[in-house]
């Protein structure tokens, strides 16, 4: 039987913590920018993901929150991170219509299903 030496180095949260983790994804999802970047500056990872693999920028994006998207992806957000279910934020966006979310992400070098699929052949 081997173990699996990455689980053995995953800490464990104490109640503090993962309300702290908590806040920040409900700052993504309001769109807290201001808070966000200062977060960021501070050394918090642009790609922080929650239980599910939602992103930050995810959050922001399917939320439609422009500013805190923005925010997310100067600070090395990844716009082709994907969640535990092969969603990525474009196509979240895409899908509840927020087209100024889509615009931006497309800037920040986002890619469609389309232009993946071509890309692979």
């Amino acid at each position: 039987m081997q173990s699996h030496p990455e689980s053995a180095t995953i800490p464990l949260l104490d109640d503090e913590a993962l309300a702290f983790a908590g806040r920040i994804f409900q700052f993504a999802e309001a769109g807290h920018a201001a808070e966000l970047s200062e977060l960021f500056e501070h050394g918090l990872p642009a790609n922080l993901r929650n239980a599910r693999g939602d992103s930050l920028l995810m959050l922001a994006a399917v939320h439609g929150q422009e500013a805190a998207t923005r925010v997310i992806l100067e600070a090395g957000g990844d716009p082709e991170l994907a969640n535990d279910h092969g969603e990525t934020p474009l196509a979240a966006a895409a899908s509840k219509g927020e087209t100024s979310i889509v615009r931006l992400l497309r800037e920040h070098c986002a890619r469609d299903e389309s232009s993946k699929a071509h890309a692979r052949r």
